[in-house]
């Protein structure tokens, strides 16, 4: 669960969660109290993400976009912070096995070129984890 308290003073110089990009596969997140601050990068622009009641947002995640060599594409996000309401969230990632290696599918790839080689899920995931 992650809890972003209300910032009145500097909000517009605040930011709850710098511009990342995820390394699962999918991150599932639900917004709990319905306040928003999610946005997502799309054309040079952030865009806030609307929390809807009784749904979840998915963000694809750096591997799902290698898996796919790239036809799902990971994205780029921040969570910015709310000057008169507190946030909560509960976010849910969901990553490959560390003991696998992932790469483009053949199956997707076909005779297309690989776009990205094949990597080992703990030397990528250990540390971005590590990190936080």
């Amino acid at each position: 669960m992650t809890y972003y308290p209300a910032c009145p003073v500097g909000h517009d110089k605040v930011l709850g969660i710098s511009p990342h990009s995820d390394i699962s596969m999918l991150t599932l997140v639900w917004e709990l109290n319905m306040v928003g601050g999610l946005q997502i990068k799309r054309q040079d622009a952030w865009v806030p993400v609307k929390p809807q009641p009784k749904a979840l947002a998915v963000n694809v995640g750096d591997f799902l976009e290698i898996l796919t060599n790239g036809k799902y594409q990971n994205i780029e996000h921040r969570v910015t912070v709310n000057p008169h309401k507190e946030r909560m969230s509960i976010s849910a990632f969901h990553l490959p096995k560390f003991d696998m290696s992932v790469g483009p599918l053949s199956e997707i790839v076909g005779a297309e070129v690989k776009k990205y080689k094949t990597l080992r899920v703990d030397e990528v995931a250990m540390p971005c984890l590590a990190s936080e």
